[in-house]
């Protein structure tokens, strides 16, 4: 997964489905480097959902640092309806909201000028 660390996003996305695809197995470490490759900076946060849907789909559990670094990467590029969407699935997928969640959330909406929202 050297690829992401490079900044080399397609070569390490094609790796990471032709692991999915054809072996050997990816795991969760993986996908989260994927993502966090994608999230960092605001960039590729459409991608990064696309690799969280595929991660749903072949079953491995989307654990509470991926949800969270796609947070970052949402309120990064003021998708604010998006990381409150993914903050409740964030809840349901892994059963609670953690502090780092709901500080992520505070932040992206005192970053967009919304106090009321992020007070609440």
């Amino acid at each position: 997964m050297g690829f992401f660390v490079n900044g080399k996003l397609e070569e390490g996305l094609t790796m990471l489905y032709d692991m999915v695809k054809n072996g050997p197995s990816s795991n969760v470490k993986n996908f989260t480097i994927v993502v966090k490759g994608f999230c960092e900076g605001g960039k590729l946060v459409e991608e990064a959902i696309e690799v969280i849907e595929t991660m749903t789909q072949q079953g491995i559990n989307v654990d509470k640092f991926i949800y969270c670094t796609l947070l970052e990467g949402l309120c990064k590029i003021g998708k604010i309806k998006g990381v409150v969407q993914h903050f409740h699935q964030m809840g349901k997928a892994t059963g609670f909201n953690d502090l780092v969640a709901y500080n992520i959330l505070i932040n992206g909406f005192c970053k967009m000028g919304d106090m009321e929202r992020a007070y609440r």
